[in-house]
């Protein structure tokens, strides 16, 4: 699913999300905590996962390549 406009933070920089997938069964999650993949974020409904982002000053990617430079960690946050 396509998100539009939709960002956040990640480590005081603004990180665009511009897909995401509906997690079907999510696990308990505070909002804005990573979960136990942590490409499955918690919101205020269930989870969301992250498929493609886009950090400050770079170009679009997939979640797991952003993922492999920025090292998130089970209950990271993102936003303030």
């Amino acid at each position: 699913m396509r998100v539009g406009g939709a960002w956040t933070t990640w480590r005081d920089r603004r990180l665009k999300v511009h897909e995401v997938a509906v997690v079907p069964e999510p696990p308990a999650i505070e909002p804005g905590r990573l979960g136990p993949d942590p490409s499955i974020v918690g919101t205020g409904d269930g989870a969301l996962r992250l498929l493609r982002v886009q950090p400050e000053g770079k170009a679009p990617m997939r979640w797991s390549d952003f993922a492999n430079g920025a090292h998130p960690a089970p209950g990271d946050r993102l936003g303030p």
